[in-house]
């Protein structure tokens, strides 16, 4: 299991997306000009490739191209972590799980407990 890495560009490409539904690469790159200086063509490669990697939907219309997230931005951010953790227990078994343990120390008590109950709802399946 190898997760999918998204460079800096693609997430703020895939926000846009997330928000707007439906965008065209002119409208991707409307937005991200307020930030950064960045041609159309740097936008429309990225864009392909977030379609070749099956995080987006590709439509053509009349010549015009436009896409929309395959997945909603809770979704994407599930499998994500999922694929990623999955991979870090293959790579580094009890040590990756310890770490967590670890890691898990500082965190809020609410987080702290909606943790245990997952573990506790998931350990039952």
């Amino acid at each position: 299991m190898k997760p999918v890495v998204h460079g800096e560009l693609e997430i703020q490409i895939l926000k846009i997306i997330w928000e707007k539904k439906d965008c065209s690469p002119r409208e991707v790159l409307d937005e991200i000009q307020k930030e950064r200086d960045i041609a159309l063509t740097t936008i429309s490669t990225v864009l392909g490739r977030l379609h070749t990697k099956r995080v987006l939907i590709r439509k053509k219309t009349k010549g015009r191209v436009r896409y929309s997230p395959k997945l909603s931005k809770e979704a994407y951010g599930a499998n994500t972590v999922k694929e990623f953790v999955g991979s870090l227990v293959d790579s580094f078994g009890n040590t990756a799980i310890t770490s967590f343990a670890k890691g898990v120390k500082g965190l809020p008590d609410d987080q702290l407990k909606k943790l245990i109950y997952l573990l506790r709802k998931y350990e039952n399946k």
